[in-house]
């Protein structure tokens, strides 16, 4: 999914090479693959920030089409108060934090010091900064993670 600093061309771009699941959901290996790009305001007027209560009005829609089961949601932005405090306090999304209750996993970035996994109504991995080498693997089943940190 893009973040904050990526313009509407880099959406595009990822479709090319990836799957970009920003609003596209995918069924994979049984679990079903939600995402939702950009993040909520973070002060600093980067690109592609929306409103809160558009990515509330994301969230909400795509949930309401999803079937309860194995869900994971990915997201650039963390929910607020996990995983995503930064010097100048929490800078996560508050509508990712009310659906923590509502999916099984949330899989973020954004906040590139605060890698980890957190149990928090669902999981919350932040697998790093892919800028750094920094990557995961994660059996969703089991929650087992590997922490990779130099991506060659």
């Amino acid at each position: 999914v893009p973040g904050n600093f990526d313009p509407p061309e880099v959406a595009q771009a990822i479709g090319s090479y990836a799957v970009n699941l920003d609003e596209t959901p995918r069924i994979i290996n049984g679990w079903e693959f939600l995402g939702i790009g950009y993040s909520t305001s973070t002060g600093n007027n980067t690109p592609s920030e929306v409103p809160e209560a558009r990515m509330a009005d994301q969230i909400n829609l795509m949930l309401s089409r999803t079937p309860p089961g194995k869900s994971v949601l990915v997201t650039h932005q963390p929910p607020y108060e996990t995983l995503d405090m930064t010097p100048k306090g929490p800078a996560g999304s508050r509508a990712l934090r009310a659906a923590l209750d509502r999916v099984d996993v949330i899989i973020c970035g954004h906040i590139h010091k605060q890698r980890g996994k957190i149990k928090d109504g669902a999981w919350v991995i932040n697998p790093g900064f892919a800028a750094e080498g920094q990557a995961a693997v994660i059996d969703l089943d089991t929650m087992d993670i590997i922490w990779i940190d130099s991506v060659i």
